[in-house]
């Protein structure tokens, strides 16, 4: 959400050194929540923003408990028990950036690569294909990562996920002159 929402602006103040992103299951929206819920969320964020939101073993609730103790184990998730506030300001952040595509205000134009586990229980595959049909750019892929979950990092097809970054790279980074 944060790359969708900034974007444009870094293309424009840093023009040819900005030269795209790359996104891993980019988060526009994360799981529903009821507006009772939420609205109890902004309530005691103003009391207690450093409360912990919740168990960082299973985030969504969704995985098999072998697939839990992995994602629990990997040193690429954070497992600190996100706070309270950081959850209200995704869930702004969510909003903001969903308003905004839903307005055409966000014009993506600016290249960029999205990865999407077709296995992802925490943001639904759609929310990467809306960024790809919203954006404007001449330049953009979705990579469907087959099996994949939220973490295509996290596990034995990382290799794979890191060679499809790699190559994206290599073909966008200026040649070295002299």
């Amino acid at each position: 959400a944060i790359v969708a929402w900034t974007g444009d602006q870094l293309k424009e103040i840093y023009k040819d050194r900005f030269l795209g992103a790359i996104m891993i299951a980019p988060g526009l929206s994360g799981p529903p929540v009821p507006s009772v819920k939420l609205m109890a969320l902004r309530a005691v964020c103003l009391v207690a923003p450093w409360a912990p939101l919740g168990p960082p073993e299973n985030p969504d609730g969704s995985m098999k408990p072998d697939e839990a103790l992995k994602y629990k184990s990997s040193p690429h998730n954070y497992i600190g028990n996100m706070r309270l506030g950081t959850g209200k300001m995704f869930i702004d952040l969510f909003e903001k950036v969903d308003k905004h595509l839903d307005m055409g205000k966000l014009k993506l134009d600016f290249e960029f690569l999205i990865l999407h586990g077709d296995k992802d229980h925490t943001v639904h595959i759609s929310i990467s294909q809306r960024l790809v049909d919203a954006s404007q750019s001449k330049d953009k892929s979705l990579v469907v990562l087959e099996g994949e979950g939220h973490q295509p990092l996290c596990n034995d097809q990382r290799l794979n996920v890191l060679e499809t970054i790699g190559k994206w790279t290599k073909v966008r980074l200026p040649r070295p002159t002299g």
